[in-house]
């Protein structure tokens, strides 16, 4: 009997420890922008979700950023004001590296280096360790925290104050999860050894940065209790190591796995390659083939800012041609403007979302739906898929399109002139 019970209790012990160490909390973080009122559901603030990871972090906090502009240094009294929370950032990560021998390495595109020197030499000075990333082609476009190989941030926030109260952004809060940490800090190693290498880091990645979740072989864990698959997919192809999936194929499937929606919020979406002008028809013929071979809706959300390319709209009005067909399937596409509050603070009032939500998956990327970014540049995307259709994170991600795309902030592509 005695050891019955013992072995009763031990299974109970087993499939508890195993249950806890694969259960997961995420969350949807966005930065509403100052000015723009949105209804529910809520997100957590990107600046929170920043300062939560470093707060916490006890022992790493491994950064992927295009460049870095959190310090109120040299700016304008006008523009001061609003990098307050840029500032904060900057000094929790000082206090991270200072006050508790966190570990900081920061992986940063060479890019736009210059903008980032303040930043760097306070950081350096602090005792963060940087690695430039140099793409001739190319950028590291990956925007990306981990927190002691345990917790993360992945979204299209930049390290950059207008981040956190100027510029519309979304992304997804990873807590308490050391299998998807573990593995995107796989991702952030090849950045780094990319960069130490001066670029010319060999095609055959060592097998410690391999992967075994992808697109055919997903994680299996519970998101906020909730059975879920999900994997991390990568781009370009020379940053793909064995068992990695392609952050492009992650996209395309997900919209073939599509059955009654697809549902697109990004910034940009253009089908050509500018240094060669060459079509790139992957994506129009994927939802192509959804409308008309699968009767799927599809709306897809761009935003629009002073520094739009217009030429994605002559695309965008091509799909929505697609309307006029006699099937069951349609398309519809909407432009989200941010009003104007303060003209002589540049590059800020746009939303730069880049995600995508159907009916079975979520995709949250870091790269808009340019031809170049994905030919090009490094970035990474989440993937997820639910066995349920409660209220979990890829229903969240529906309810919160649905807010944009009925707000007063956006227009149909119909009534727009370009």
């Amino acid at each position: 009997m005695n050891n019955i019970l013992f072995l009763c209790l031990s299974v109970v012990i087993f499939v508890h420890c195993f249950a806890s160490e694969n259960q997961c909390e995420f969350e949807t973080v966005e930065t509403i922008p100052n000015g723009v009122e949105l209804s529910e559901p809520k997100s957590l603030s990107t600046l929170d979700a920043i300062l939560s990871l470093i707060n916490n972090a006890k022992e790493s906090l491994d950064i992927s950023a295009l460049y870095l502009t959190l310090s109120c240094r040299d700016q304008s009294e006008e523009v001061a004001a609003g990098c307050e929370n840029g500032e904060k950032i900057l000094n929790s990560i000082i206090n991270a590296t200072k006050l508790r021998n966190v570990n900081v390495l920061i992986a940063m595109s060479t890019k736009f280096s210059a903008i980032s020197s303040n930043d760097v030499e306070l950081l350096t000075e602090a005792g963060v360790k940087f690695q430039y990333v140099s793409m001739k082609k190319g950028a590291l476009r990956t925007k990306l925290i981990i927190a002691d190989n345990n917790s993360a941030y992945i979204g299209s926030a930049n390290l950059d104050w207008r981040s956190m109260t100027q510029v519309k952004e979304f992304g997804v809060y990873i807590n308490n999860c050391k299998q998807v940490a573990l593995d995107l800090k796989k991702i952030f190693q090849v950045y780094w050894l990319f960069g130490k290498h001066n670029s010319r880091f060999s095609s055959r990645w060592s097998k410690s940065l391999s992967t075994k979740f992808n697109i055919a072989n997903p994680m299996k864990i519970e998101l906020n209790s909730e059975l879920a698959q999900l994997y991390i997919s990568s781009s370009p192809k020379r940053f793909k190591t064995i068992g990695r999936t392609d952050a492009f194929k992650a996209l395309i499937k997900v919209i073939e796995n599509a059955e009654k929606f697809i549902y697109i919020n990004v910034l940009s979406y253009l089908p050509i390659f500018k240094s060669s002008n060459k079509y790139w028809p992957a994506i129009e013929n994927a939802l192509r083939k959804a409308i008309i071979e699968r009767n799927v809706t599809v709306k897809f959300m761009v935003g629009k800012w002073p520094h739009t390319n217009n030429n994605q709209f002559v695309f965008l009005h091509s799909l929505n041609y697609l309307s006029k067909l006699s099937v069951s399937g349609n398309f519809q596409y909407k432009l989200f403007r941010v009003p104007a509050l303060n003209e002589s603070i540049e590059y800020t009032r746009f939303a730069r979302n880049k995600y995508m939500v159907t009916d079975k998956q979520v995709y949250i990327g870091t790269l808009d739906w340019n031809a170049d970014y994905f030919q090009y540049d490094a970035g990474i995307a989440f993937v997820a898929s639910f066995d349920s259709n409660d209220n979990n994170l890829r229903r969240k991600v529906e309810n919160i399109f649905d807010r944009d795309w009925s707000s007063s902030y956006t227009i149909s592509g119909d009534l727009f002139n370009f």
